[in-house]
């Protein structure tokens, strides 16, 4: 790729600013602020998806109670008629009132075995809405926590973005100087290795790599870097020569 050694010297200079940028935001992106705050926010999912299982639970019970609540009631109606039918004295068969007494006593035990599940399921119930309730107020305190980490998160950062602005603009100003096709190259090798690639070359050695490089390779690099991009043999880093 073609480029004058004033590019390449721009170049260098932007490297400079990209690194200096990429340092800022990871040291943004890794306030203890911001890592409390992913904590929290972490938690809070956790606690939002307890809370709708409990609540689930809640509702699952409430409908149970429900049902169990109607069942006592129509078997308790039909103990009642029964026991009517027996004391009205329109029945004089025995066989009949014998098995209106029968009738009764199975709707007394469906009654009691009902009652006695219906308290089991109240208890649950009472149990499952004191979780709803804590695991509610938990979310809430949560919600709160986060947004006052927030606010200390982005007041920490100010600074920083302040910072990162003032050299965002400064980079755009270096990025000036250089051919789109070279900017092409140096984003996209910076994109392949995450990182800084750009090098000076001070005496023999690549300060991208800080390896000695053979005179042959200093002298392929010398010769390309009079009007192209040169790079090292061993890291890969474009090398600007001084």
């Amino acid at each position: 790729m073609k480029a004058t050694p004033q590019q390449q010297h721009d170049l260098l200079l932007l490297a400079d600013t990209d690194e200096e940028i990429r340092l800022l935001r990871h040291k943004r992106a890794n306030l203890e602020e911001q890592k409390v705050l992913e904590q929290h926010e972490e938690t809070l999912v956790k606690v939002v998806d307890e809370l709708v299982e409990a609540t689930k639970t809640q509702d699952n019970l409430t409908a149970q109670s429900t049902r169990h609540e109607r069942e006592i009631e129509t078997v308790d109606a039909r103990r009642k008629s029964s026991e009517a039918n027996v004391y009205s004295g329109r029945i004089t068969s025995e066989k009949e009132l014998g098995a209106l007494r029968e009738e009764i006593r199975s709707l007394q035990h469906r009654k009691s075995d009902l009652e006695d599940s219906l308290l089991e399921i109240m208890e649950q119930l009472e149990e499952s809405s004191s979780l709803v309730d804590e695991l509610t107020a938990r979310r809430s305190e949560l919600k709160d926590q986060i947004a006052d980490l927030e606010n200390r998160r982005d007041h920490a950062a100010t600074d920083i973005d302040a910072e990162i602005e003032r050299l965002e603009a400064r980079r755009a100003e270096e990025a000036s100087g250089i051919d789109d096709e070279v900017i092409a190259v140096y984003d996209g090798l910076r994109a392949k290795r995450k990182g800084r690639v750009v090098a000076k070359l001070e005496g023999k050695t690549c300060k991208g790599c800080y390896m000695e490089l053979t005179a042959i390779e200093l002298e392929d690099i010398k010769e390309a870097a009079a009007n192209s991009l040169a790079y090292c043999q061993q890291c890969g880093s474009i090398v600007v020569v001084s």
